[in-house]
């Protein structure tokens, strides 16, 4: 429990004393309401006029675990179509996708399915596959050192834009005595 929320607990149980023992006193009524009557700790919380979470706390400490309702979930919708009914589904769909266009990320992948990013990780990692394989990777090149040889990496744009690599600043001013001297 949050310690904002006991305080504001612990506050409504002084304020209301009366009201706390009358609380506990109708737990069955309570309980047939939150269980049976179809109400939520969010519905109660209104009729109370107080937070939806000291409402949860109260219900808690009088012993009453309140059902979660449950919501309709954006994958739900889409399971019966196929591609995100399994593992064996979504990756067989995501090697597609590689073969067809070379390389994918999670953005291109929700963009074709029309779910969020953030909704795609979430199914992936319920399915127990790594979200972070299909994060673009930068990618760099292994390039000598014009002086003396030692592979070293650079991004592809540097490798594109500049004639000559070194690999350290001692290398570069090396070479360029002896450039100088030729």
């Amino acid at each position: 429990m949050k310690k904002k929320t006991k305080k504001k607990l612990e506050t409504l149980k002084e304020k209301f004393k009366n009201f706390w023992e009358e609380w506990i006193n109708s737990k069955k009524e309570l309980e047939f309401l939150l269980l049976q009557g179809g109400l939520t700790t969010s519905d109660l919380a209104k009729v109370f006029k107080v937070p939806r979470s000291v409402m949860y706390e109260m219900i808690k400490a009088i012993g009453i675990k309140p059902k979660r309702k449950k919501s309709t979930q954006w994958y739900k919708a889409r399971l019966g179509k196929g591609i995100l009914q399994s593992k064996e589904r979504l990756l067989q769909w995501i090697s597609k996708e590689i073969e067809n266009k070379g390389r994918v990320n999670i953005k291109m992948l929700a963009n074709q399915l029309q779910i969020s990013p953030e909704q795609l990780k979430a199914h992936m990692i319920r399915l127990g596959i790594d979200p972070d394989e299909f994060k673009r990777k930068p990618t760099t090149i292994l390039v000598p050192c014009d002086y003396c040889g030692n592979l070293h990496s650079r991004s592809p744009s540097e490798v594109k834009n500049q004639k000559h690599f070194f690999c350290s600043r001692n290398c570069y001013e090396k070479w360029k005595k002896e450039q100088r001297r030729s």
